[in-house]
């Protein structure tokens, strides 16, 4: 969904509600193995024009199939987040060849006026939430590096300590 800067008027809450389609998701993670969804994402975003910057709230959710990073086994797990964004237009940052951020720059992105497209800042917000290691369960024994036995289905028959 792109969102035309001209449409938010100053100060006035412009709000949108609607989904990412199942297919666009799954491209957008293409380069994670076994990550895929199962529901196309649905949003919920609110968008201020501050003059300088362009705050925007979101709730977004979306039901992935992901494979867990120590058992293997592919688990489903439903993603609910609030996004809090400040949009600053791209040309308003300048030419600066290296910037340093502080921690207060981190929920800031850029945008190219006059547009804004916003599933992919959604997505990209998923995106960054997935863990790197991502577990079925926060009790995940994994796999015996012996016999390669899946320990949360019960104890192998190897002897290791």
């Amino acid at each position: 969904m792109i969102i035309q800067t001209s449409s938010l008027g100053f100060g006035k809450d412009f709000t949108v509600t609607s989904e990412i389609p199942v297919e666009e998701v799954n491209e957008y993670f293409a380069d994670l193995e076994e990550c895929r969804a199962l529901e196309p994402l649905r949003f919920e975003a609110h968008l201020v024009n501050h003059g300088k910057f362009i705050d925007l709230q979101a709730d977004i959710s979306v039901k992935l199939s992901l494979c867990c990073y120590r058992c293997g086994e592919i688990f489903t797990r439903c993603f609910a987040s609030h996004v809090s964004l400040k949009l600053i237009e791209a040309s308003s940052v300048g030419g600066v060849e290296e910037v340093i951020l502080s921690e207060d720059d981190l929920d800031t992105i850029t945008y190219q006026d006059p547009q804004i497209h916003l599933n992919d800042i959604l997505l990209e917000s998923i995106y960054l939430e997935l863990d790197d290691e991502c577990l079925c369960s926060d009790n995940c024994k994994g796999i015996c590096i012996q016999c390669g036995k899946n320990l949360n289905q019960g104890p192998c028959s190897c002897n290791l300590s």
